[in-house]
């Protein structure tokens, strides 16, 4: 099944070439740069505890990262494009593919985010969501990958928010 899914929506981009423009767009820079900039300065522009947010959400995001490619080098699993020569990527990316570093930067995010709002989780859920389905789309993930890379940074940023108010509230 993992398989199939990856073959599914990579053959959509192939029919439909706006689908893998718009996954290429929202995968790049506007994922790991743009959006977790302006999810920083909106938590910290909105409370008045500024140093605290700011350290919770780029620490939670770093060590999500972080973890995402400790696991990498442990396991070592191949792309899809890798294993699966009919796969067409839409760009190629170097590494491993389990688990992806964008999923466990987002999975953080998201945990975050419902500590703050719940309108805020509700975005960054959805913009999560958009990211990792980009990611399946341009075929380096397999839906394994992605939703064990959400679960290691919700994880992550979990243990740092309880870390948090234990000892820093």
């Amino acid at each position: 099944m993992n398989v199939s899914v990856v073959y599914f929506l990579n053959s959509l981009t192939q029919t439909y070439p706006f689908l893998g423009s718009l996954a290429n767009f929202i995968s790049g820079p506007i994922s790991y740069v743009l959006f977790p900039l302006f999810f920083m300065s909106f938590l910290v522009l909105k409370n008045k505890n500024h140093m605290y947010w700011f350290s919770l959400v780029f620490l939670s995001g770093f060590l999500a990262w972080l973890s995402a490619v400790i696991l990498k080098h442990i396991f070592k699993v191949a792309r899809p494009f890798v294993d699966h020569s009919i796969l067409v990527p839409l760009k190629i990316e170097p590494g491993f593919s389990f688990p992806s570093e964008h999923a466990s930067v987002y999975g953080a995010l998201t945990c975050i985010a419902w500590q703050f709002d719940y309108r805020l989780g509700i975005i960054t859920t959805l913009v999560g969501f958009l990211v990792i389905l980009s990611r399946l789309f341009s075929g380096v993930h397999y839906p394994v990958d992605v939703i064990i890379g959400y679960g290691v940074g919700f994880l992550v940023a979990f243990c740092i928010v309880l870390f948090f108010k234990n000892h820093l509230l």
